[in-house]
């Protein structure tokens, strides 16, 4: 049995070549595809100059731009003077001045005169401004006052219980009071102490006596003239209250004899008596008291003319403003009220009336306005104050 077969041995050495064989035939020649071109090779000398050819025909190009002017030569001399052209009438020369004028000749007769033809009026022109506002000229002399016949409401001084002392308050009246009657000599003034039923007690009577002499006194002092004040029962019996002075107006007896009734017209209302002007007060003022019997919320008639008269005022002074407080007795500060749904109504219908008579309604106001020492059941107040808006 063989055994596996061992590695090869080393190659020998290359023995000796043989001979050349003979050479093969010729084949035959294809040619390949031209090669990529090789780059350029050096620019070879320049060659002499031909002969030059014949001239072309020439073709007139476009003219170019000017050039410089060159420099001027020399003038030269100044030729032969030629002859005189003909000569050509030129544009007339400005006017020249004016001669000095002539001795005037003789007027000539007036011409007639021509016919008149009325033109066409021209549109009316503007206004001009206005000129100044001449000076007021002097006041007029001053009418006797009107007549009031009988006794008419003019102004009241309240006071408290037991007391007779004017309030300090209700002083500026006294001036006012004054002024008037010293403006309207035919006037007398009345004062009414009377209390209601039920102040008729002999104390009572002794009290109204006392309060009406210190009214009077007052207005003495004021410079009322004693002699133009009576003292009396004048105002309505109906409207009488308690702890109250009225004071009323009429024309004096005197006057009214003098004019009669085919005098003076009659006037319910004295003017300027509860028609203040230029009012101003920074604090609520009393002017006027409405009175309403029961639990009634009706105007009386009587109080009727001071509607119109607290119209009258607020006109006369547009920079008032007028109060309604209808607060009662009870605490200081008005808001116990005996029964307030009343006291409502009552501010309503004084308020419904001065609206009727032409107060505006933005200048009205309700409220506890008055003094709360005043208060009285059954009375609203009417209270004036500067509008400080």
């Amino acid at each position: 049995m063989a055994g596996p077969r061992g590695p090869a041995g080393a190659a020998g050495p290359q023995g000796p070549g043989g001979e050349r064989g003979a050479a093969g035939e010729t084949g035959t020649v294809a040619r390949g595809p031209a090669g990529p071109t090789g780059p350029a090779g050096p620019e070879g000398a320049r060659g002499a100059a031909g002969t030059a050819g014949e001239r072309g025909r020439s073709a007139e190009g476009y003219a170019g731009a000017a050039g410089p002017a060159g420099p001027a030569g020399p003038r030269g001399a100044a030729g032969e003077r030629g002859e005189r052209g003909q000569t050509t009438v030129g544009p007339t020369g400005p006017a020249g001045r004016a001669g000095d004028a002539g001795v005037a000749g003789g007027s000539g007769e007036t011409g007639s005169r021509g016919a008149t033809t009325e033109g066409i009026a021209g549109t009316t022109g503007a206004a001009g401004p206005a000129g100044r506002r001449g000076d007021a000229g002097p006041a007029g002399q001053r009418g006797p006052a009107g007549i009031v016949r009988n006794w008419v409401s003019y102004r009241e001084f309240w006071f408290d219980s037991n007391s007779s002392e004017i309030h300090n308050a209700d002083r500026y009246m006294l001036q006012n009071i004054a002024r008037y009657m010293n403006d309207n000599p035919s006037l007398e003034l009345g004062i009414d102490g009377s209390t209601t039923s039920s102040g008729s007690g002999s104390r009572d009577q002794n009290q109204s006596s006392s309060r009406a002499n210190t009214v009077r006194d007052a207005l003495v002092s004021a410079g009322v003239p004693a002699n133009r004040i009576s003292m009396g029962s004048f105002g309505d019996a109906n409207q009488r209250r308690d702890n109250r002075v009225e004071l009323l107006l009429r024309t004096d007896r005197q006057t009214q004899q003098q004019y009669g009734d085919a005098g003076l017209p009659e006037l319910q209302m004295p003017a300027g008596a509860h028609s203040p002007t230029n009012v101003s007060s920074t604090n609520w003022t009393t002017h006027q008291s409405f009175w309403f019997d029961g639990e009634s919320a009706n105007l009386h008639a009587s109080d009727r003319a001071k509607v119109t008269t607290i119209a009258d005022a607020m006109r006369r002074n547009p920079q008032l403003r007028v109060g309604i407080d209808s607060s009662t007795t009870g605490s200081p500060d008005g808001n116990t009220r005996d029964n307030p749904q009343l006291n409502e109504r009552r501010d309503r219908a004084i308020r419904d009336a001065l609206i009727e008579a032409g107060v505006p309604a933005s200048r009205i106001q309700t409220g506890s306005l008055g003094e709360p020492s005043m208060r009285r059941s059954g009375r609203v107040e009417v209270l004036f104050m500067t509008d400080d808006r």
